[in-house]
């Protein structure tokens, strides 16, 4: 099978759109849940030793973010089948 340079450029600017999206994505929901630690931290009163109590705290606190909504979503696709 022959592919012509123009199917190949054209499915090369699709990838490359494709990982843009996903990489802008990715940056976009990290700033919400970096924003959402930042308020949390200031709701609580929490204050951190240094940076790296700080990232610590902020990767549980992420995770436990991403889990809460994997299960709404898992909720929400069982009661709409």
């Amino acid at each position: 099978m022959r592919v012509s340079a123009a199917a190949l450029m054209t499915a090369s600017a699709a990838a490359a759109a494709a990982l843009l999206l996903l990489i802008w994505t990715i940056s976009y929901e990290e700033q919400e849940t970096r924003r959402m630690f930042v308020e949390w931290k200031g709701k609580y009163g929490k204050t951190y030793k240094d940076v790296g109590e700080e990232e610590c705290r902020y990767a549980v606190f992420k995770d436990t973010h991403r889990r809460r909504i994997d299960r709404y979503n898992a909720a929400a696709a069982a009661a709409f089948p």
